[in-house]
């Protein structure tokens, strides 16, 4: 459980809030009674990139969204790289990603 914000947020915009809700059905819609936010700091200050994404954290797994190209990857274990709209794991070295002439990657049968 995280530790309850005793301070106000640190400022700036925030930049973005999402839910990722994976459910076998769902009739009737979805109700959430409660939502709750928090912010982690990032070490250091300088932003942290994967082939010019920004790394967002969630525990030990490093995220990164490239919508509308292949949206959430889990690029902890880059070059293998997990891709949540393919439901699969990928070879994408991070060169390879950001090529001038596309980009290449390799899926696993």
């Amino acid at each position: 459980m995280r530790p309850v914000l005793e301070n106000d947020l640190p400022a700036g915009d925030i930049a973005g809030i999402g839910f990722y809700i994976l459910l076998p059905s769902v009739d009737g819609g979805l109700r959430l009674d409660e939502i709750e936010i928090y912010a982690e700091a990032v070490s250091g200050s300088v932003d942290v990139f994967w082939a010019g994404y920004p790394i967002v954290k969630q525990g030990d797994r490093d995220w990164i969204d490239t919508n509308p190209w292949m949206g959430w990857l889990d690029v902890t274990a880059a070059p293998w790289v997990y891709s949540n709209s393919l439901d699969a794991w990928t070879y994408l070295s991070e060169d390879e990603a950001i090529s001038e002439s596309g980009g290449w990657m390799y899926l696993i049968k």
